[in-house]
């Protein structure tokens, strides 16, 4: 969104996804017990969260929509 709420868009004029800002090093559960074992996170406190795709209940239709 930009300042007057808006979304953003890309260079095709479609909404920009959040998602497409982050790739496998920032979201992927596997990466991240190394990453806090070796300290990545800057001494913060971290909540962290998996959603496996099976509690998903769109999970189906968001891969129809974004395939």
């Amino acid at each position: 969104m930009d300042r007057d709420g808006n979304p953003r868009l890309d260079g095709k004029g479609r909404p920009r996804l959040i998602e497409s800002k982050y790739g496998a090093s920032t979201t992927w559960m596997g990466k991240l017990p190394y990453r806090l074992n070796a300290g990545r996170h800057g001494g913060c406190p971290v909540l962290a969260v998996g959603i496996t795709p099976e509690l998903m209940t769109d999970r189906e239709e968001y891969d129809r929509e974004h395939a």
